[in-house]
């Protein structure tokens, strides 16, 4: 009959085996990416006019890029972006849309959120909105 310390061996060894194989597993999925621009001036925009600002994601590494999901920091900031998995040497366009309805500068931002090395990138949009 086991002993109470061997059986809480035991599972100190067996939880450190499932936190070591889990962070294994996380480092070998993890890849690379370059963008270019993370900032896009839009420059000056018309009230109420609907524009877009696309920003462009290489994966440079050697797994699939996963973009889990990009937020916005406004409701007046529409996301869209490519929810497959991007093979390597692959780009993945995250599109900003725009819809002012204010007039003055702007500045917004996206935090998009990825498996690659640099797991959290800020995406950034400004302009001037006139009438």
């Amino acid at each position: 009959m086991m002993k109470w310390w061997q059986i809480g061996l035991y599972f100190c060894l067996f939880l450190t085996m499932l936190v070591t194989i889990d962070w294994l597993f996380k480092m070998n999925l993890k890849t690379t990416i370059i963008v270019e621009p993370r900032l896009i001036n839009m420059g000056t925009i018309k009230k109420e006019e609907k524009k877009t600002a696309v920003f462009s994601v290489r994966n440079t590494g050697n797994n699939d890029l996963i973009i889990k999901t990009v937020e916005p920091d406004c409701h007046c900031t529409i996301v869209f972006w490519t929810k497959e998995p991007v093979k390597p040497k692959g780009v993945a366009n995250i599109t900003l849309e725009y819809d002012n309805s204010i007039t003055g500068i702007f500045q917004r931002t996206a935090t998009v959120y990825t498996n690659s090395s640099e797991e959290v990138l800020i995406l950034t949009i400004r302009g001037k909105v006139v009438n």
